[in-house]
């Protein structure tokens, strides 16, 4: 195993490792957003979108300031796609005849044109990198398709295993269970979108990386600015095999050249050069310099124009209008505009959601919304000694809130459907929502010939969705949360707002008192 693979294969049990430690209660101290705070072109279009610098991009700082040093190396050493990328290659491809040799350049310019609609985008204000961002898209596949399935065969596992832990009486292992996550429809949307990215690897190696990728477009900016430079020595007898082992066809038909800022350090011309006479050393970067991009007039002005018609068909989308009105997103969201501004649909806080009752959006919110993350307060409430969605956020959509200050972040108002519920319409003996709440905002009043009936007290009801998820009513519960009265700032105490509203949202109550509060209605 070369050194260069082993460090591939280091950075990618890292990245599962992150992923498997995003969970509720984070019990390290790792940043296990680490890869996506080092990606400049997330941390940028957040940034861009805001109008604000994100907080934690000094490891994207870090990482553009080093490919301008010494190339493009976190593409060829720790982007964890690209490494997958390689891998299923070995797998699937290795032996396949391709479409086109490994030294075409086929469509190069596709990755900067791909990058100029991001930015474009961003700067219109509406941030398009988790459409095609290598690291959101990754750490999205992650938890959507691989999570789920890796809890589904560890339960399968421990159901084999059972008998013996019966016999051996070792009675913890007998009754562990893992929660099964469920996500909605737009799984497959992720799991597609993964697939076509391996399947490309068919029409040549790593085509995502040399022809779409578009951080890979804004590292190769930076890496012509280093100067690490590929020399090959006088010896050079022209086999051409650097060029056909080349990673990313970054070496031209003269083997002499070659296009630093395709190279992604892979130094196979190294390893593999019978006569090694190729080598990196320091040279000038200005030569490079003076070499114009593989970007006419006509991709330029491709890339403007897709960069303003993706935020308009995202941000102006016709969806608006017929948006649900059950749209619920984390306590600590910023306001809606800011927060899809934001958010890089990571899906962070939906792996870590120890109640599976954040979901990635697929419909609710329309194109703008996509694999968002909101609420489906059906599957289960939201636990309210939890508030790691905010603490996993790499952006700050999801402002990290202490516990004491996340109880205030209302996020919606639970609701009674009168003609659902078993106690209005059918006259029959039910406290499922009433006993499920924590802050006493159910409440029961009598009305004629001795019926009590439940109502909501809206300036105690924080949203958490406890009583919907319990409702016994079948599919749709009778009692339902929307977001009337949510509270979301984008700076400011939850506290001070909530109190500015009148809102209470106390654990426990006086139910005597509460009854006298309220007349009939």
């Amino acid at each position: 195993m070369s050194l260069r693979r082993a460090f591939q294969l280091v950075f990618l049990l890292l990245f599962f490792a992150l992923i498997a430690l995003t969970t509720f209660p984070l019990k390290v101290h790792l940043p296990v957003d680490l890869f996506l705070r080092m990606d400049p072109l997330l941390i940028l279009g957040a940034s861009l979108a805001a109008r604000t610098l994100v907080a934690g991009f000094a490891a994207a700082v870090v990482v553009l300031g080093a490919t301008a040093l010494v190339g493009r190396f976190f593409c060829g050493w720790i982007c964890p796609l690209g490494t997958t990328i390689e891998l299923a290659d070995d797998v699937l491809y290795k032996r396949r005849k391709r479409r086109w040799r490994n030294h075409e350049r086929v469509a190069r310019w596709l990755k900067y044109v791909n990058l100029l609609i991001i930015l474009v985008a961003a700067a219109i204000g509406y941030g398009l990198s988790f459409l095609l961002d290598p690291i959101a898209l990754f750490t999205r596949t992650m938890t959507y398709l691989v999570y789920p399935a890796a809890v589904l065969l560890s339960n399968l596992g421990l159901d084999i295993i059972r008998p013996v832990a019966l016999e051996a009486d070792w009675t913890s292992l007998y009754y562990a269970n893992l929660h099964q996550p469920l996500f909605s429809a737009g799984s497959l949307a992720v799991a597609a979108v993964f697939v076509t990215i391996i399947m490309l690897n068919r029409l040549q190696r790593r085509f995502w990386c040399r022809s779409l990728c578009p951080l890979g477009g804004l590292l190769a900016l930076a890496a012509r600015l280093s100067p690490v430079r590929r020399v090959v020595g006088a010896g050079c007898d022209h086999d051409g095999k650097c060029k056909r082992v080349c990673e990313t066809g970054a070496i031209d038909d003269d083997e002499f050249q070659y296009d630093p800022a395709e190279c992604i350090l892979c130094w196979r011309c190294v390893k593999d050069c019978h006569l090694q006479v190729n080598e990196f050393t320091l040279r000038s970067p200005m030569p490079r310099l003076t070499q114009p991009l593989d970007l006419n007039r006509r991709r330029l002005l491709t890339g403007l124009a897709g960069g303003a018609f993706g935020a308009l068909l995202f941000h102006g989308s016709p969806a608006r209008v017929v948006m649900s009105d059950r749209m619920i997103r984390p306590p600590g969201a910023l306001p809606e505009d800011d927060f899809r501004k934001r958010c890089i649909r990571c899906g962070q806080c939906v792996k870590a959601c120890p109640t599976n009752t954040l979901q990635p959006d697929w419909t609710e919110g329309g194109l703008e919304g996509l694999w968002a993350p909101l609420h489906n307060m059906r599957l289960a409430g939201c636990d309210q000694g939890c508030n790691v969605c905010g603490q996993v956020c790499p952006t700050g959509a999801i402002r990290p809130l202490p516990l004491p200050e996340k109880r205030y972040a209302k996020v919606g108002t639970a609701v009674i459907d009168q003609q659902r519920c078993i106690v209005w319409a059918e006259d029959k003996f039910c406290l499922v929502c009433d006993e499920a709440c924590p802050y006493n905002a159910i409440y029961f009043v009598e009305q004629e010939k001795g019926k009590r009936r439940p109502f909501v007290d809206r300036t105690r009801c924080n949203g958490c969705g406890l009583c919907e998820s319990l409702c016994p009513v079948a599919a749709e519960g009778a009692i339902i949360v929307k977001p009337d009265g949510q509270i979301r700032l984008e700076e400011g105490r939850y506290t001070a707002e909530a109190k500015r509203r009148g809102f209470k949202f106390e654990e426990g109550g006086a139910v005597d008192e509460v009854y006298s509060e309220y007349p009939v209605e």
